[in-house]
């Protein structure tokens, strides 16, 4: 009798278990996380709490049950100003080289982090080194300084820290300019590292259009010195990439794509 409830029960469970997961193909959740991140999650009132984010990022782990071609998606951390995710790996998944993009630092520069998404989600199966997508979220904040400080902090804490842990090979800081520079696309290098000024200057060189510049510091929240440079200090290889904030955003996910593909054939 015993032996038969057991069996009962684990009936049940399987019963139960798919139809949550037939339930859930069915809601009208987003698929792309890119866009979860930045419509769903946007929509979040700023009287809720962090345990609302929590909820928020973690249909990230739903959407990867349905949608196992997106690749692992891992919550970082949140707090009440955002969180940060890690997706991946995309490409050569057994590459000994892994290369991270962080996208989402400063929100109003959303374009450029698009279209890195984008290239690396679309164009895996044609590169050759393992890669990593950091993706910071910064709730809805209209004071343009204060979400791009926000950001900068998120990265720190859970971006930076978690590539440290996992000794990358390279990273990429991902951002847009408001074309007040001399150049409007370009990459540098916070600090003078060998590496990243080989890497940076490789791009420059292979990539029509783009530029080894290195711009002014400004008055707003800069990444570099949450970012770039922490990195680099620990000896991982750090480049910014830099587009143009106005462009058509077919004009930036091209130029996303001939970034991305170009760096794939450095040799590291």
């Amino acid at each position: 009798m015993e032996l038969k409830n057991r069996k009962i029960r684990l009936i049940l469970i399987f019963i139960i278990f798919f139809m949550f997961i037939f339930i859930l193909s069915n809601l009208n959740i987003p698929l792309d996380p890119y866009t979860d991140l930045n419509s769903h999650s946007y929509q979040i009132n700023e009287s809720n709490n962090s345990n609302m984010l929590l909820a928020d990022l973690n249909l990230m782990s739903v959407n990867q049950i349905l949608n196992p071609h997106l690749g692992f998606i891992e919550t970082l951390g949140m707090t009440p100003i955002g969180g940060v995710m890690k997706i991946g790996p995309y490409g050569n998944k057994s590459s000994q080289i892994k290369i991270a993009y962080i996208i989402g630092v400063h929100p109003a520069e959303e374009g450029s982090h698009k279209g890195i998404y984008n290239a690396i989600s679309k164009n895996q199966s044609d590169l050759k080194y393992c890669y990593y997508i950091y993706k910071v979220h910064v709730r809805s904040n209209d004071n343009y300084d204060e979400s791009r400080y926000y950001g900068q902090l998120l990265a720190y804490k859970y971006a930076v820290n978690d590539i440290k842990k996992n000794k990358f090979d390279m990273v990429v800081d991902v951002h847009a300019n408001q074309g007040k520079y001399e150049e409007k696309t370009f990459v540098f290098t916070a600090i003078p590292n060998n590496k990243s000024l080989l890497v940076a200057n490789f791009l420059a060189k292979n990539l029509p259009g783009l530029s080894y510049y290195i711009p002014p510091r400004s008055n707003e929240p800069t990444s570099a010195p949450y970012i770039s440079e922490p990195l680099i200090k620990n000896g991982i290889p750090t480049i910014v990439y830099e587009t143009y904030r106005y462009e058509a955003f077919n004009l930036t996910e091209k130029k996303a794509h001939d970034f991305i593909m170009v760096l794939d054939d450095f040799k590291f």
